[in-house]
């Protein structure tokens, strides 16, 4: 949706991505943990495409799964750090080092946009004590570096989705609990990808350019029910 918007657009993952790379977008391989492979790739992308205007932030996972969906009592510090590491580090590196390069090299129109969940704002213990701890930490960066990035002209917003389908959630949610959790939405149906890409491609335009500082609950309506 981005590209098709005028975007040239670079795509990043711990694994390689084949089919990427071309005259208006890129992969670059990187692991969002780690703080030289999160600054490598930003200047891998800067060189080959343009310096970065628009930074969406959407990595994340839990050790939960379908068998194993751990309480507070139940979580070992393996699991804490690897999950915070992945959630609310790799977030933080990440923003970091945009701010950085646009302290130095202001651009209009600057975009940063996170992806928290509905779990940090109705924990949930099917995802893991741990995951709903490092969303809800990615909603307190975004109150901080939402000001930062507003003195440099940039606009810092947050998706928290609830259940979309996709593979990680039938991974870590069993049927009963889909059932359940399907029937506690008021729209009656799990979130789809491309609506997940449409509010991040809003959240891009000009359009949305005095919005910010603001949580997108794109959850169906499960946070008000």
């Amino acid at each position: 949706m981005l590209a098709a918007n005028g975007f040239r657009v670079a795509a990043s993952d711990i694994r390689d991505l084949a089919g990427w790379d071309g005259a208006d977008k890129r992969f670059v391989r990187m692991d969002v943990t780690d703080e030289v492979s999160v600054r490598a790739a930003f200047d891998d992308v800067e060189e080959a495409l343009a310096p970065i205007a628009v930074l969406v932030c959407c990595a994340g996972g839990t050790s939960a799964t379908r068998d194993r969906q751990p309480s507070v009592a139940d979580t070992d510090l393996a699991d804490w750090i690897g999950t915070e590491a992945l959630n609310a580090r790799g977030t933080f590196l990440c923003v970091r080092e945009l701010l950085r390069r646009r302290r130095s090299l202001p651009l209009e129109n600057g975009r940063i946009i996170l992806t928290s969940s509905a779990a940090a704002q109705r924990p949930a213990i099917a995802a893991g004590a741990a995951y709903c701890a490092s969303k809800a930490a990615v909603l307190g960066l975004a109150r901080v570096a939402a000001v930062e990035a507003a003195s440099l002209g940039m606009t810092l917003n947050v998706i928290a989705p609830g259940g979309f389908d996709t593979d990680a959630y039938h991974a870590t949610t069993d049927p009963a609990q889909m059932h359940r959790q399907i029937n506690a939405i008021p729209l009656g149906r799990l979130g789809r990808p491309d609506e997940f890409a449409a509010t991040v491609r809003f959240l891009a335009s000009t359009e949305a350019g005095y919005l910010t500082g603001a949580t997108i609950d794109l959850n169906g309506g499960a946070r008000m029910a």
